[in-house]
């Protein structure tokens, strides 16, 4: 499986557990100037959230939320702002989330959720 199959399948599965947890999936690989947002999607409290996956086979070179560092997460504020602008009314609650994925080969994925971050 090349790398760009992986993150697709990341992605699938975070969808999965998104619908899962009640979220409305809005929009998939967002692009703008700024750069791009896996998953947009509506929270039950009506909040629009832009979520990163990060997919990895193991944590033995660092967890996949070490993969998000301070530039990267100015730029999907950026994004975030840029697709409200164009998408959403003024004073929408918006939120930058996280989705980590290990697959580990022959064990079940395991997925964790990070909202919000700053």
């Amino acid at each position: 499986m090349n790398n760009q199959e992986r993150g697709r399948l990341g992605e699938d599965l975070a969808v999965e557990f998104l619908l899962g947890a009640e979220y409305v999936v809005i929009d998939r690989n967002w692009r703008c100037r700024h750069g791009e947002v896996d998953i947009i999607a509506r929270d039950v409290d009506g909040s629009v959230v832009f979520i990163e996956v990060k997919l990895r086979s193991s944590v033995a070179f660092g967890t996949p939320a070490a993969a998000i560092n301070l530039s990267k997460l100015r730029r999907m504020w950026m994004v975030a702002r840029t697709w409200a602008h164009e998408h959403l009314p003024y004073g929408t609650v918006l939120r930058v989330d996280l989705i980590a994925v290990v697959l580990a080969d022959g064990e079940a994925p395991r997925i964790e959720h990070r909202k919000g971050l700053q």
